[in-house]
């Protein structure tokens, strides 16, 4: 073999290793910029979420603490016409019908929305 032939053999063998180096370092850079990417994706994620998460709880609250608000008002309402001497028996017993429903039923499930969407609140 020729050393002219050595040599361009020599220089197609570093040529190579310079390209697969260039593409090596490319990918590794490559893979550190989408880690970086993904790592922000997620931390976007999980502000968000938050926010969405205090923003629901928030919208919760408000609209179940209207629903009780409303409750207690009507209890106060009924027990206030039941001094009345005047109320035939069957709202006496409509009355008394509703304000079980909404102690017994109708607050517990909205403790229970607290509870699923405002765990700590």
């Amino acid at each position: 073999m020729a050393p002219e032939e050595v040599i361009r053999r020599l220089r197609l063998v570093a040529l190579s290793i310079v390209i697969i180096t260039a593409f090596g370092v490319a990918g590794v850079w490559v893979d550190f910029v989408q880690q970086r990417e993904i790592h922000d994706t997620q931390q976007t994620l999980k502000r968000n979420t938050l926010a969405l998460l205090g923003r629901d709880c928030r919208l919760v609250v408000g609209t179940a603490d209207v629903f009780v608000n409303f409750i207690k008002k009507e209890i106060a309402l009924r027990a206030a016409r039941e001094r009345s001497p005047n109320i035939p028996p069957s709202t006496r017993a409509f009355d008394h019908a509703e304000v079980f429903y909404w102690t017994h039923v109708t607050l517990p499930q909205l403790r229970r929305v607290y509870e699923v969407h405002c765990p700590g609140h």
